[in-house]
């Protein structure tokens, strides 16, 4: 299974380094039927059965950049999630009290940047309030490990194209995890790949520091 997603990981990765669409995908692959709500049920509640998420990462850009780190999520009270990058960038990002917060060190000083959840299209899938049924979506994969979904014209992702990636169960053929989102504008030239590395740690509250969400701690750590 792990080994299907990581060709799947590399993939996109080529295509987003040379600059092609990730929609591209699309073209090259034989369609697989929708199957209904059931499907879309199943990936919406695989997103939102997750509490607490700890997972290193493995992050691709389209210019070529590569950055690795570790992301933390909660939903505790409300959705809290910290991106730590330990290679390929000298930023940190929090996002908490409908904020998004970025550190990045600049000529050696630390800077603080604030924007609004709503430009962060990828919050809704780790909110885990994403609607299939009001997105306009295509299957690109659906074998018995593999489901790939493309939405396009996303309504809550703001121009951008967007593929999930999730492991399933071989036995039930239900969904398990998600291990990889793709984000592409619509002109194709610019995109991000994320994947994440395992093993992870799926809703055990044990392994999220008390302060893990704390600025000051962002802070010390960038």
């Amino acid at each position: 299974m792990i080994s299907v997603i990581s060709r799947f990981c590399r993939f996109l990765a080529v295509l987003l380094v040379s600059s092609v669409c990730v929609t591209t995908y699309v073209a090259a692959t034989e369609k697989v039927a929708v199957t209904g709500r059931d499907l879309e049920l199943q990936v919406e509640s695989c997103l939102k059965k997750v509490k607490y998420l700890v997972s290193g990462f493995q992050q691709a850009q389209s210019t070529g950049e590569f950055f690795t780190g570790k992301i933390w999520l909660s939903k505790e009270d409300e959705t809290k999630v910290r991106i730590q990058y330990l290679s390929g960038s000298n930023q940190n990002i929090l996002i908490i009290n409908g904020k998004v917060i970025i550190f990045n060190i600049i000529d050696g000083k630390l800077k603080k940047y604030t924007y609004s959840i709503s430009q962060t299209p990828i919050y809704s899938i780790l909110v885990g309030n994403l609607d299939l049924s009001k997105e306009k979506y295509e299957i690109l994969e659906n074998s018995e490990d593999v489901l790939a979904i493309e939405i396009t014209k996303s309504t809550v992702f703001t121009g951008m194209t967007v593929v999930l990636v999730f492991s399933k169960y071989k036995e039930s053929g239900n969904i398990q995890h998600l291990e990889v989102w793709s984000v592409g504008s619509e002109n194709g030239k610019e995109g991000t790949v994320f994947n994440f590395i395992h093993p992870r740690n799926i809703n055990d509250k044990s392994k999220i520091p008390d302060d893990v969400f704390d600025e000051k701690s962002v802070v010390q750590s960038s």
